[in-house]
């Protein structure tokens, strides 16, 4: 006999909402770049006639980051400029990156403070799949100009969101009579993510429905006890 144990296993095991640490890191590093300007040095905070070509990248808005001069204030190539952290499988599908060419005859350790012959563009870049990577060419010119090359990444799991469909049940196995199957003390099922859409909700008990399949024996117990945890 075959037993499909849907919201009874997960009054048990999967109502009690769950804190959970972020799975997902969508990350973006400037691989390299390089840039020019036909504009000249005019400010007594610049080096003596000197030409300071400098770019800027912006990701989603998080703040500008000097490239490509060595000392403080700026960054050095390659670098990984953007973190985001995401707790679900809802990360966006693209993500702005802006992109600045100037000359700058600002302060030393104060990249931007004196920008002249500015030319930007900010773009769109579709995010990759989980577990993947995708690298991209970026260019702005004019009377200064740069280009980019950088990669975005999308690391990390969705622990637990594989069964959320009554189509994707986890198959725990044989039960045998008067016997266990599985130990939930080792954690290796959890309902991280998961949602009760189309589900039953029985109480109002389902917030975070999680599916599971087991067979019994020939034998089969008169009842069957589920057992599962919280954490913390």
């Amino acid at each position: 006999m075959t037993s499909r144990i849907l919201q009874v296993f997960i009054f048990t095991v999967l109502f009690l909402k769950l804190d959970i640490n972020a799975q997902v890191t969508l990350s973006v590093r400037v691989n390299n770049g390089s840039n020019s300007t036909t504009c000249g040095d005019g400010s007594v905070f610049g080096s003596p006639l000197a030409v300071e070509p400098q770019f800027g990248v912006n990701v989603a808005g998080d703040g500008w980051f000097s490239y490509p001069n060595s000392g403080c204030g700026f960054s050095s190539l390659p670098n990984t400029q953007y973190n985001q952290v995401y707790n679900c499988p809802n990360y966006p599908g693209s993500i702005q990156i802006c992109l600045e060419a100037y000359e700058d005859d600002g302060a030393v350790c104060l990249p931007r403070s004196g920008m002249s012959c500015r030319e930007n563009v900010c773009q769109n870049f579709a995010t990759p799949t989980l577990g993947a990577s995708v690298t991209y060419n970026m260019s702005v010119g004019g009377s200064s100009s740069a280009s980019i090359n950088f990669t975005i990444t999308a690391s990390g799991s969705w622990p637990g969101n594989g069964n959320d469909l009554m189509c994707n049940a986890i198959n725990l196995g044989t039960l045998p009579s008067g016997g266990n199957l599985g130990n939930p003390g080792l954690s290796n099922y959890n309902n991280f993510c998961a949602s009760n859409v189309s589900e039953p909700n029985p109480n109002g008990w389902n917030d975070q429905g999680v599916w599971f399949q087991f067979t019994t024996s020939s034998n089969p117990s008169a009842i069957v006890e589920i057992e599962g945890y919280n954490d913390p």
